[in-house]
């Protein structure tokens, strides 16, 4: 048995879409929303942009501040492997200095011959680091794009480097220059076997 339907059928093609539908709605509401969403953008988005920026400039002193700690803790940690190094170097050569002892050099040689060796390995370090220092810099600063609109290397900063090369160099070279100036001759000798 079937059933009898008293609906007309309706063609599709005859049938308003629901997005056709919303677009016809919105034809002449357009003219009225492009200002609105104009003055959302400069009541709304800009002063969240600009509060964005200023927010990270308050916060670029703190970075700052993290930055120079953090360098000073490098610069430390490079002073204790200089020393270290130096440290191992004068004990090698201790027989040498003995000898040059034994041959009339007074200790103010050993001292100079010591800080002279530290004083190049650190120039060279700090050379090959100034010398990388600007083409980073620049990489980096491409690489931020609009966060640091200006980021430059000073000259300041280049003195700086130059000045922290020579007081590794100095610092290190101290207390073997110092513990190799007073060693004996004979003790010195003793080494060589």
């Amino acid at each position: 048995m079937g059933m009898v339907s008293n609906s007309k059928a309706v063609s599709p093609a005859k049938t308003p879409s629901k997005g056709r539908q919303r677009n016809e709605n919105l034809k002449g509401g357009l003219p009225f929303l492009a200002p609105a969403l104009i003055l959302f953008g400069v009541f709304v988005v800009f002063p969240m942009i600009k509060a964005f920026q200023l927010s990270f400039v308050s916060m670029s002193e703190t970075i700052l501040v993290a930055i120079s700690a953090v360098s000073l803790v490098i610069v430390v940690i490079i002073m204790a492997v200089m020393a270290n190094t130096m440290s191992m170097t004068a004990r090698e050569r201790l027989s040498e200095y003995a000898t040059l002892k034994a041959l009339g050099f007074p200790p103010g040689f050993i001292v100079k011959l010591l800080f002279g060796e530290s004083l190049v390995i650190a120039l060279l370090g700090g050379g090959l680091g100034m010398a990388l220092t600007l083409p980073i810099a620049a990489a980096f600063a491409k690489s931020v794009g609009t966060l640091f609109p200006v980021f430059l290397v000073s000259d300041l900063t280049m003195a700086l480097q130059l000045a922290a090369s020579v007081v590794v160099g100095l610092v290190a070279a101290a207390w073997p220059a110092w513990k190799m100036s007073r060693i004996s001759i004979v003790n010195g000798l003793r080494h060589v076997a």
